[in-house]
């Protein structure tokens, strides 16, 4: 469950959240950049391991090489996620080899190359296909454009409004920073591409590997 200070709703602390536990079944997602608590960490700085979320026998989704290897070492049953640049079939059958449990696609991949995967492998996969993409995170918070930072950010007063960072064509992209001071930037415009993939498609291969 989330300790104080480690909640937040679209980048927002909020007190509605704080200290909830999770619910039941829910698979317990590890941020992409996620570092050992040692000397000099943001983890170490704030007290934050994700890793304690983790439950003996549970489901853990990994967001990187090295949590899949973490994850699989302590006996963890392991999800893929789409950071980890799984773009073509030989890609997914070594994780298949590792004995990951599922494979979170880049939403990125054509249907082309998505359909390849499905056809080479036979690891279930699953892919993103609506809402709020996330396409950087940032070691540094990006609110420290709004001045000077005070190391604080768990009382950091910028976090209890939403921020967002405009491009030249005048899109907003949300500025979400989380306990460790890291921001995470997404699409202005959230993804849909359910409302166009064929019916026959979805069932030549989709259904069974959901």
């Amino acid at each position: 469950m989330y300790k104080r200070g480690e909640a937040s709703v679209a980048g927002q602390r909020s007190q509605t959240v704080d200290q909830a536990g999770y619910p039941k079944q829910v698979v317990i997602a590890l941020p992409t950049i996620n570092h050992d608590a040692i000397e000099g960490s943001r983890e170490q700085a704030h007290t934050f391991n994700p890793w304690k979320y983790a439950k003996d026998g549970k489901t853990i989704l990994a967001d990187s090489l090295g949590d899949v290897f973490r994850g699989l070492e302590a006996g963890f049953t392991v999800e893929v996620g789409p950071h980890v640049p799984v773009t073509n079939a030989l890609t997914a059958q070594v994780l298949e080899a590792m004995g990951v449990a599922r494979i979170w696609l880049s939403p990125e991949l054509t249907l082309g190359q998505i359909q390849r995967i499905a056809d080479e492998t036979e690891v279930p996969l699953g892919l993103f296909v609506s809402g709020a993409a996330e396409l950087m995170v940032t070691e540094h918070c990006l609110l420290q454009a709004e001045g000077p930072c005070a190391q604080q950010c768990e009382t950091c007063p910028r976090r209890t409004s939403p921020h967002y960072l405009k491009d030249r064509k005048g899109f907003e992209m949300p500025v979400v920073t989380d306990c460790c001071g890291r921001s995470h930037l997404y699409n202005a415009v959230p993804l849909d591409l359910a409302h166009w993939w064929a019916p026959a498609f979805l069932r030549s291969w989709w259904t069974p590997l959901c």
